[in-house]
């Protein structure tokens, strides 16, 4: 049976290296189904590290075994490039919801893959503005 496609955006894709509120959802998620990204997400995640190391103490050899985690992670996941059609969706996604701008490339990037593939995605998020404008857009959310 083949598994379904389900799109994490960072706050989701970084649950799996923690041990925090919804990480236990996000992994059987992620074990049942065919994960899908933006190619923004290993950067979002990264700087979301190092502001909590900074601010929080993490020892460097913690920071660098989840680093080395996601970057391991990545090169096995499919990932949806920033293409011109990609920054179109989410100029169209920025004037109709009001949502940051790498919040609206991660709606964009699920909404391009629906039109070039067929495929409706479910978008897996912990962030709530990111669900509700998912919604505004006719996108399936799970929230975590």
């Amino acid at each position: 049976m083949r598994r379904p496609w389900v799109y994490l955006d960072s706050s989701a894709f970084a649950k799996l290296f923690t041990y925090e509120s919804g990480s236990q959802e996000v992994r059987g998620i992620s074990r049942k189904s065919r994960i899908i990204l933006s190619c923004i997400t290993g950067v979002e995640c990264i700087s979301a590290l190092s502001r909590k190391k900074a601010e929080e103490g993490m020892k460097e050899v913690v920071f660098e075994k989840i680093v080395e985690m996601i970057r391991t992670s990545l090169a096995k996941i499919d990932l949806i490039r920033l293409s011109d059609e990609v920054l179109i969706r989410a100029e169209m996604v920025v004037l109709v919801s009001a949502v940051r701008a790498l919040d609206a490339l991660h709606l964009a990037s699920v909404l391009e893959f629906q039109n070039e593939t067929g495929i409706r995605l479910l978008l897996v998020t912990a962030d709530r503005k990111q669900e509700a404008a998912a919604k505004l857009h006719g996108i399936r959310t799970k929230l975590v």
